[in-house]
């Protein structure tokens, strides 16, 4: 399905609205008492999975959209813009830098993993259902530590070498699986996933035992 919003296409497909969505309701559980009562029943509203895979008209998918911007606005203080959900192959060999995944392929990018956070705290509490007091008093605090409690709770620290063909990761045991899928289809060479133990000291990338992640071909790709 493509949308075309302020004169650029921008590609979203079922299955981005309903992991947006599900980042949501996520949201929604955590938050009920503080949200108002007009975006409590915009969210209340949202259609169930099944209804955007095989009920919804393109027409309806477009408003859906729409929707979801608006509510994603309301709870992050983000534009859905600024949410990066690569579609192909062709997207993905674009990726270059320092990324934060999150569920729901979600990608944040930017300078490093502590100044992405900081920009991005309310996706951040948001998505992963995070306390934004202890995120805050994190920032304050030493970036190393406010980059293990993102990873604790789901977040995934990126670093993509587009030039070697490289991608290192640092995920939690529990992110691991749904990690290692969205590496095996990646292009790159080397793909390596550092699991972290939550029982021991973060120490930056130092942290983690490394796992070596294998391609499988994804639309004629390897």
């Amino acid at each position: 399905m493509k949308i075309i919003k302020a004169d650029k296409e921008l590609e979203v497909d079922k299955q981005d609205l309903i992991h947006l969505i599900n980042s949501i309701l996520l949201y929604y559980n955590d938050h009920k008492d503080e949200i108002d009562k007009e975006l409590k029943k915009s969210i209340e509203s949202l259609p169930s999975e099944y209804m955007v895979e095989n009920k919804l008209s393109d027409v309806e998918l477009h408003m859906l959209y729409d929707i979801i911007r608006d509510i994603w606005k309301k709870i992050t203080g983000q534009e859905l813009n600024d949410v990066q959900l690569p579609q192909n192959e062709d997207d993905k060999r674009l990726l270059s830098g320092n990324y934060w995944m999150l569920p729901g392929s979600i990608l944040l990018a930017g300078y490093n993993h502590f100044s992405i956070a900081k920009k991005h705290k309310g996706m951040f509490c948001s998505v992963l259902g995070l306390n934004p007091w202890t995120f805050e008093g994190l920032i304050v605090s030493n970036p190393d530590k406010l980059i293990f409690y993102i990873i604790s709770n789901g977040g995934v620290r990126m670093n993509v070498d587009k030039d070697n063909s490289t991608v290192i990761c640092q995920t939690n045991e529990e992110s691991f699986p749904w990690v290692r899928n969205k590496l095996m289809k990646m292009y790159h060479q080397t793909k390596v996933a550092k699991i972290i133990d939550l029982k021991t000291t973060y120490e930056g990338w130092k942290s983690g035992i490394n796992m070596v992640i294998n391609s499988k071909k994804v639309n004629g790709y390897k």
